[in-house]
């Protein structure tokens, strides 16, 4: 939709209402009287339509190759792909009901939880399911394991949750999860070398030592 508008923004009107079709006194005006641009607006229909039909695969195309108004075509192919009125309405219950239920998934990392979700969003705008912004947000943060339950707390109290689109919110929280990592592996570092054993220290040291008192033992040996 957005494609086609951005061609020509008459097109959104066709697919609304249909063909312009020029009148004169409540009556279909005949062709011959149509001026140069009547003719033109009402030429946009099989434009459109033949630029709908431009685009569809065989299958489909054969399901819409006898409708005569690009309207028509338009409402074909939704019926195509999205199923009759009540199948659309089992859809959004379902849809609805994954939202309501998305949960997060031990095995999953953080950023494929984000994905599924996003993922679910999208579905839901696309079915006419609008959401506000707290309620996208709040949704996500609760279903998050309970370690991320005090920095939720924290972007709740900050109004993070209430005013930050769900990217910024999900960036926040990748971003400490990111430190934490970094921070584990500075200490996991660190303990790894005050663990380390003493013949290796000992063995280290000496290689040190020798290395200090080769240049005396190669002076002698030159002098003798």
């Amino acid at each position: 939709m957005c494609h086609i508008i951005g061609i020509e923004p008459q097109f959104k009107n066709i697919i609304k209402n249909g063909p312009f079709i020029p009148m004169t006194a409540g009556q279909r005006k005949p062709e011959g009287q149509w001026t140069a641009d009547e003719k033109k607006v009402a030429n946009l229909d099989q434009r459109l339509k033949s630029l709908i039909m431009f685009v569809l695969p065989d299958d489909q195309i054969n399901s819409v190759i006898n409708c005569l108004t690009a309207k028509s075509t338009w409402d074909d192919l939704i019926l195509y792909n999205k199923g009759p009125s009540d199948v659309k309405e089992s859809k959004v219950i379902d849809l609805k009901l994954c939202y309501n239920t998305f949960k997060f998934k031990e095995s999953k990392t953080l950023i494929q939880t984000f994905t599924r979700y996003k993922a679910l969003m999208n579905e839901l705008v696309n079915d006419g399911i609008k959401l506000l912004k707290l309620e996208i947000n709040t949704g996500f943060i609760n279903r998050l394991p309970k370690k991320w339950l005090n920095f939720c707390q924290s972007l709740r109290n900050t109004n993070h949750v209430k005013d930050s689109e769900l990217a910024s919110l999900f960036g926040k929280l990748k971003y400490e999860e990111n430190l934490i990592d970094s921070i584990y592996e500075t200490e996991k570092k660190k303990s790894l070398v005050s663990a380390t054993p003493l013949s290796t220290a000992f063995f280290s040291t000496s290689i040190v030592q020798d290395f200090q008192d080769s240049p005396d033992d190669e002076e002698d040996t030159r002098s003798s």
